[in-house]
């Protein structure tokens, strides 16, 4: 009975048709890899594993690619979204979804005390500075506008352009002393820091320097005023160290106040400004009532899938009219 068995199976079917035996042919080394992998492979096998695991679908959520600033952001919110669905253990898509808007707006609640924080860090730090900016923005204006709008010294309120003034002064004092009055550099210096009258005349110390120039390059009306060019330089000198060691003695002055004023508004910043603290209060509004939203959808569809008594709703609509 075996013989005729054996002589009817086909060929090639893994058997020895002369031993009526098995035969297995044996794995490749690419199946012998997969099997093992296979052997190896671990999944949920206890209740606890299998619990945890039905949640791995929810471990990045909807929003883990959406509506981030920062990586910070990104691993806040998959830390919260573990613990929210450990303590909420949601099922269902609709439940997973409302765990995922819980993590999410608390990431976005820490938005607004950050934004808070940088526009006072903002304007502590960086005010000076921008004040700064502007003072050497106002100088600059001065320096190339002042012949045409009443000086550079019109406003003695920028410790920089006394600076510059201080400077301009010792330059054109060297050349008088060397070279003599000059038409030329000296009173297009002079006519920058002091600039023209109302009625188009030279001002201040600029007038002075141009009406001695005039008197010293005519030796006649010299010796009629009763002095001498040599006279005229050593008077003028005098009047430019006079005007350069006021400068001095205000600069000081000038500066501390300006260092003082810097210092008030940094600490009068401490307070942010209206638009950021409405911004602010309106934003952590939102939040909330989102936030409290979300909350009450994600009990009372627990309540109903557990059976448990459900609340009614209350749905308050407020028409302003």
């Amino acid at each position: 009975m075996s013989e005729s068995i054996n002589e009817s199976m086909p060929v090639g079917l893994g058997f020895d048709s002369s031993q009526g035996i098995e035969n297995k042919q044996e794995p490749s080394r690419q199946n012998r890899s997969r099997n093992r992998a296979k052997a190896n492979a671990t999944g949920a096998r206890t209740f606890g594993e299998k619990r945890r695991s039905k949640y791995n679908a929810l471990k990045d959520g909807i929003f883990a690619g959406e509506g981030f600033l920062f990586d910070e952001e990104r691993q806040l919110y998959s830390s919260l979204l573990k613990g929210f669905i450990e303590y909420w253990r949601p099922e269902g898509v609709f439940e997973g979804v409302l765990v995922e808007k819980l993590a999410m707006f608390t990431v976005r609640g820490r938005r607004c005390p950050r934004g808070e924080t940088a526009a006072i860090s903002q304007a502590v730090r960086c005010g000076p500075f921008d004040r700064y900016l502007a003072r050497k923005s106002q100088e600059w204006d001065l320096l190339h506008s002042g012949k045409s709008t009443g000086g550079m010294l019109m406003d003695l309120s920028n410790p920089l352009v006394i600076q510059d003034a201080i400077e301009i002064l010792t330059v054109c004092r060297e050349a008088l002393e060397k070279r003599g009055f000059e038409r030329g550099k000296n009173s297009w210096l002079l006519k920058k820091l002091y600039g023209l009258d109302a009625d188009g005349t030279p001002s201040g110390l600029y007038g002075t320097y141009q009406a001695f120039a005039k008197l010293a390059a005519e030796p006649s009306k010299t010796s009629a005023a009763g002095t001498s060019p040599d006279e005229l330089k050593t008077e003028m000198l005098e009047i430019f160290n006079a005007e350069t060691k006021q400068l001095r003695r205000l600069a000081p002055i000038v500066k501390y106040d300006f260092f003082r004023k810097n210092k008030l508004q940094a600490s009068a910043a401490l307070l942010p400004s209206e638009d950021v603290l409405n911004r602010v209060v309106r934003g952590e509004a939102h939040i909330s009532r989102e936030f409290e939203r979300t909350l009450g959808q994600l009990d009372r569809a627990q309540r109903l899938r557990l059976g448990k008594p459900v609340p009614p709703r209350l749905v308050v609509d407020i028409n302003a009219r």
